[in-house]
């Protein structure tokens, strides 16, 4: 019926609006962030990870790799700053300081280079491929937590047909701030200049039609990051709950490197449900963090708990 009744429309811009938007950095790494991004980027196993930066933390390149904190210490900090102002100006550097919601042991700090100026060239030579890209990605995204937001001019468009309205958003970059040095793809297109009261060449309608799908299997990235806001298991357990799961045969991967629970796994989940539903309850180690921190501020007894 809107196909049929477009048929000898004509498509005039109707309103142009037209304001600057900002775009933070993301905050400095923790354990799950670090497992996600570098399985997005660069498709590296949690088990991987893990173990790529336990070498960069023993070769002193990296803080402490397992913490659910986004503290950096002051030395970090001033660290960031100075690579910043000197490397590129005053108007890239912008001073945040980051705090972590939940359950999270703030005595650990986030993942950062040990060294602001240890840029991942001047430490290439020493590293493999793999560490290499590991501590590029930690020491990029730890700079640039320090750096000003980027600067768009986002672009909102709608366009009249007959009774119909149309619409469309875009963007262009004003200033790159954070992103010289932290690329990110945003959704928004690039639009022309446009202006009210323009007509319109209509090219094509593609008439699609969606459907609710149902939500996609976990891979690494995203099963850790149910995990985490589950408060299921700690920094430290995130890359042995995924090869567990996997040298048990509870799961497989398959061509899309997606987890697809086993025979063995559906039995033994339906086994755990029906006769442990304490332990494989979702809320368990949130419960038992909680517990143990209690008895840890004296709220609590251990022998109770």
């Amino acid at each position: 019926e809107i196909l049929r009744n477009l048929e000898n429309a004509d498509y005039q811009i109707e309103k142009v609006e037209k304001k600057e938007t900002k775009r933070n950095p993301l905050p400095p790494f923790t354990t799950s962030t670090l497992q996600q991004t570098a399985w997005q980027k660069f498709h590296f196993p949690a088990k991987m990870t893990m173990s790529l930066a336990q070498k960069l933390y023993e070769n002193g390149l990296i803080s402490y790799h397992r913490t659910d904190s986004l503290n950096l210490s002051e030395t970090a900090l001033s660290g960031a700053k100075k690579f910043i102002t000197e490397s590129f100006s005053k108007g890239y550097y912008n001073f945040r300081k980051y705090k972590a919601k939940g359950n999270v042991q703030e005595a650990h700090e986030a993942i950062s280079p040990t060294y602001a100026d240890k840029t991942p060239e001047s430490v290439k030579n020493k590293l493999d491929n793999t560490s290499f890209k590991l501590y590029s990605l930690i020491w990029q995204r730890f700079i640039a937590c320090q750096m000003a937001p980027a600067v768009f001019d986002a672009t909102s468009v709608e366009i009249g047909a007959n009774s119909y309205v149309f619409g469309a958003n875009g963007q262009t970059l004003k200033f790159d701030g954070f992103l010289k040095i932290y690329p990110m793809k945003f959704s928004e297109n690039d639009l022309p200049p446009l202006k009210e009261k323009e007509m319109l060449e209509l090219i094509k309608i593609t008439p699609n039609q969606h459907f609710t799908e149902p939500p996609a299997r976990y891979n690494e990235a995203s099963l850790i990051k149910v995990l985490e806001a589950h408060g299921i298991g700690r920094p430290s357990t995130y890359a042995p709950i995924m090869s567990t799961i996997q040298e048990r045969h509870y799961v497989e991967k398959n061509e899309q490197k997606k987890f697809l629970p086993t025979e063995m796994g559906i039995i033994v989940n339906d086994v755990f449900v029906k006769n442990f539903p304490e332990i494989v309850d979702i809320d368990f180690t949130a419960k038992m963090e909680k517990e143990l921190d209690e008895v840890a501020e004296g709220k609590d007894t251990w022998q109770k708990t």
